[in-house]
């Protein structure tokens, strides 16, 4: 079975891959516009509302602040790559703000502040 995209007019598979899942709207329960407008018009109503949308994320953050942390733990434990790239950005921010171990991370990086 095959559904047209409301915004791009494309026929896609009606499959949650293409489309975005949603309990009351028709009956194959999928939104109208395809995950690739769906993504497009919310990024321009993000930049259209660029307050709005910053204030809803720092909203979500401090009632969910426990909930990020602790999936932020969860995948530092269980993914080393992950670990290591949340390192090096701890790191690095410390060195931006000027903080006195940057000697270390300037070592294994190979380069200086400047080349940065």
């Amino acid at each position: 079975m095959e559904k047209q995209c409301d915004i791009c007019g494309k026929l896609l598979p009606a499959t949650k891959e293409y489309f975005y899942g949603n309990k009351s709207n028709g009956s194959d329960y999928l939104y109208p516009r395809c995950k690739v407008c769906h993504k497009g018009r919310v990024k321009g109503w993000q930049k259209d509302n660029r307050e709005e949308h910053l204030e809803y994320k720092r909203n979500s953050w401090r009632k969910n602040k426990r909930k990020y942390l602790e999936y932020a733990k969860k995948r530092r434990l269980s993914n080393p790559s992950s670990k290591i790239a949340s390192n090096m950005r701890s790191r690095m921010w410390h060195v931006l703000k000027g903080a006195s171990k940057s000697k270390p991370t300037m070592e294994l990086l190979g380069c200086s502040i400047d080349r940065l």
